[in-house]
């Protein structure tokens, strides 16, 4: 009897000490003004019933793995070392991709999953195709993860990451998750086509689904939805033709509308020149490596190419053409409009957006436009832990948590379940004593075939007739209308 006591009371003792749930969901190429579209009545409401900025200050250059790092870390790409998608590492002397080697360019660099995973205290993490999550950091892992792969349907998606925060042995507290869309179609048909705005509505009703699933299954989960980059349209009319001016000693890495010339060290110059001067007349920019712009935070950082072509917003290079996600798609056709981001990331149309709604979040506040560096300050103070020295700033984004809701795990709750634990033990002995002595008196016959009453019936009202009405996913007490 006593053990079973104790067990239940540790078990109360482990309820108190529960961490901060936080999941954090991307949506690849999700423009942070798609909503003008007026198709996403989830989101819309999430950004009303929460805390939501008009755009995110994403980093150069505004691809997705940059993007997804610098947001997994506080970090700018100068800083976490992925500076594109693929690049030239001079150390190795080749151009990486995706890659152990493309994530690991130093060994003090923590995702935020680690970070949470080595706290320890019960903590542990997931990530669901999170970019760069595939590898250990600091010889660490974290506790669930899945790999890239689109053929998973997305509702199988949100079952998997929903059952980690309710697994029995060790529940995760933190959940990265990735989804591919409306990135991929866009790419393939432009910015504004029909088939990026079914990816829309499709990524409000994933939305809508993971909200069911958590107020079905009680999680109280901060959630934060967001994205990497924008995304904008290039027209056949605006493909420059630029690879035929650079010979085979010259390496190009990266993609449309920022590639990367490594020439022969004694040729740099000589190929600088000769593009400088082609770009006079078409819409593009060549850099120096010395001379790319400080408010990037790209330059210094030995996997910078030393020439590097930017396109202006809007068009691209001949390198597009060769892209693979058009392979079942007429690439010659007259007209054809194609999806590029990678651009200046002052330019709006690369700007991402970003929602948060949750028990720590303030609900219908507006936050002012903020970086993706200041975000790993965000999940560090939901997670209840200290904020490592980062490129951000936790005051850019504390202003959306509420007041007086920080839970800190401490030995508060062993000192709660010592107190009641002891106590209880004192009356279970108490109460001991007191049967022994009263055992000795013999229940009276007459008592011996009583039972106990059946317990009173619950008789519920009539139904009103408006079964068929759903509960709203968002209206639960702490979200009424405003």
């Amino acid at each position: 009897m006593y053990l079973n006591l104790f067990l239940i009371l540790f078990q109360i003792a482990l309820a108190f000490s529960q961490h901060s749930q936080v999941l954090v969901v991307s949506f690849d190429g999700f423009r942070y003004n798609y909503f003008d579209k007026h198709i996403t009545p989830t989101l819309d409401r999430l950004k009303l019933k929460g805390t939501h900025a008009e755009f995110l200050r994403n980093v150069f250059i505004t691809k997705t793995y940059p993007n997804h790092h610098s947001i997994a870390t506080g970090l700018y790409p100068e800083s976490h070392g992925v500076v594109a998608n693929s690049f030239y590492d001079p150390t190795l002397k080749r151009i990486l991709k995706y890659s152990e080697e493309m994530w690991h360019y130093r060994d003090d660099i923590t995702p935020i999953w680690i970070l949470n995973e080595k706290a320890g205290e019960g903590r542990h993490s997931g990530t669901f195709m999170w970019p760069g999550s595939d590898f250990a950091y600091q010889n660490t892992k974290p506790t669930f993860s899945v790999v890239y792969n689109t053929s998973i349907k997305w509702r199988d998606r949100v079952d998997t990451v929903v059952s980690w925060f309710q697994d029995s042995a060790t529940p995760a507290n933190l959940v990265m998750m990735y989804f591919e869309e409306p990135d991929k179609e866009a790419h393939r048909f432009g910015a504004d086509s029909e088939a990026v705005s079914k990816q829309i509505a499709r990524v409000d009703e994933i939305t809508s689904y993971l909200l069911q699933q958590l107020l079905e299954n009680n999680l109280p989960v901060n959630v934060i939805l967001l994205s990497d980059h924008g995304m904008t349209t290039v027209t056949s009319e605006r493909i420059i033709n630029v690879l035929h001016m650079v010979d085979n000693s010259t390496l190009v890495a990266g993609v449309t509308p920022a590639l990367q010339l490594i020439p022969p060290a004694d040729r740099v110059w000589t190929v600088y020149r000769l593009l400088a001067e082609h770009s006079s007349h078409y819409n593009y920019t060549v850099y120096l490596k010395k001379d790319l712009l400080d408010r990037w935070h790209f330059k210094n950082n030995e996997r910078v190419p030393p020439i590097f072509l930017l396109a202006d917003e809007g068009y691209g290079f001949d390198d597009l053409l060769a892209f693979d996600i058009f392979e079942d798609v007429d690439i010659a056709a007259e007209n054809r409009t194609y999806g590029a981001h990678g651009y200046d990331n002052a330019v709006s149309s690369m700007h991402p957006f970003f929602i948060a709604w949750g028990p720590r979040i303030k609900k219908n506040y507006t936050i002012e436009p903020f970086d993706t560096v200041d975000l790993y300050s965000l999940f560090c103070k939901l997670l209840d832990l200290d904020v490592p020295q980062t490129d951000g700033s936790l005051s850019n984004v504390v202003g959306m948590l509420t007041e007086g809701q920080t839970r800190t795990v401490s030995s508060l709750p062993i000192k709660i379940f010592a107190v009641v634990a002891v106590s209880l033990l004192l009356m279970g002995c108490a109460c001991c004593i007191t049967h022994q002595i009263l055992k000795q008196d013999r229940t009276p016959a007459s008592l011996q075939s009583y039972k106990l009453l059946d317990p009173p019936r619950i008789i519920r009202p009539k139904s009103s007739g408006n079964e068929q009405e759903e509960r709203h996913l968002l209206g639960n007490d702490d979200i009424e209308e405003s």
